[in-house]
C-alpha cells in the first residue's frame, strides 16, 4: 500500500472525510487570505508593496568596464545607478528601434537551448569602451 493509501486508511479510521474542493472556491479562499494579510500591513509597508509592484526589476551581466563606468556616471550626476541605467537605456532603445544599432555583426550561435544567439563586444564597441575609459581618467575619476 502505497503512501496515499496508507493516508486514506489513517483518515478512514479516525472518522474524517476527504473533501475534494471545487478550483474556483479553492481561488475565492486564497484571495480572501490574501486580502486579510494586506489589510494586516502597516501604512509604510502598503505603499511599498505598491511602489515594488509597479518596479519591474532585473539583473544583467555587465562588463566590469560598463559597470565602473555607470558607477561614476550615477556619481557624476547624483542619481542612483538604478536611474542612471533607466535613463542611457531609455535612449539605447529609442536608437536600436531608430536603426542606428544593430546586432547583426555582434552575435555567435548561443549553447543554450534558451536562446538562439549570444551578443559579443565587437571592435568598434571595445574602442569606444576604452575612449571612455581615457575620458574618465583625464577628468580624475
Amino acid at each position: 500500500m502505497g503512501r496515499a493509501g496508507i493516508a486514506g486508511a489513517m483518515e478512514a479510521a479516525m472518522g474524517r472525510q476527504t473533501i475534494t474542493i471545487d478550483p474556483a472556491v479553492a481561488a475565492i479562499i486564497k484571495d480572501g487570505g490574501e486580502r486579510q494579510r494586506k489589510r494586516r500591513r502597516t501604512t509604510v509597508q502598503r505603499s511599498q508593496a505598491a511602489r515594488d509592484a509597479k518596479r519591474r526589476r532585473v539583473t544583467l551581466e555587465l562588463d566590469p568596464r560598463v559597470a565602473q563606468m555607470l558607477d561614476r556616471i550615477a556619481a557624476e550626476e547624483g542619481c542612483s545607478q538604478a536611474s542612471a541605467a533607466n535613463l542611457l537605456l531609455c535612449d539605447a532603445v529609442t536608437r536600436y528601434v531608430g536603426g542606428a544599432v544593430r546586432f547583426n555583426g555582434n552575435r555567435r550561435a548561443s549553447r543554450s537551448p534558451r536562446y538562439e544567439w549570444v551578443v559579443e563586444m565587437d571592435g568598434k564597441a571595445e574602442m569606444v569602451l576604452a575612449s571612455l575609459e581615457r575620458e574618465l581618467e583625464s577628468r580624475g575619476e
